[in-house]
């Protein structure tokens, strides 16, 4: 359950499924897969998902604040938080996927 709830949309656990979610999935996504993300690609990414293009800049101000992502020189980088294996009494490293050990 540890590693199912991890997979997970990052926003889940902040933002829940309210009307921006979503997006906010799709931001951190973008940021994960894209270090060094600039406005103008995260723009160009969700412009279609948004009423207002200031609504993006209110979602990553959002972000930023719940510890979701870090802006360096206006760029913006993904915030991970490390992991343990060993959180569960119930589960051996050893089941786990290749793939599902590296999240």
């Amino acid at each position: 359950l540890t590693f199912a709830e991890y997979a997970m949309p990052k926003a889940l656990g902040t933002f829940g499924r309210g009307r921006y979610g979503a997006v906010n999935h799709k931001i951190l996504e973008l940021i994960h897969n894209n270090l060094g993300c600039t406005m103008a690609d995260v723009i160009r990414y969700v412009q279609q998902d948004v009423d207002h293009i200031s609504t993006i800049s209110e979602l990553l101000r959002g972000l930023h604040a719940a510890g979701k992502l870090a802006i360096h020189e206006g760029k913006f980088y993904p915030i991970n938080h490390a992991r343990s294996t060993s959180d569960s009494i119930y589960l051996k490293p050893s089941w786990l996927y290749d793939e599902e050990r590296s999240l």
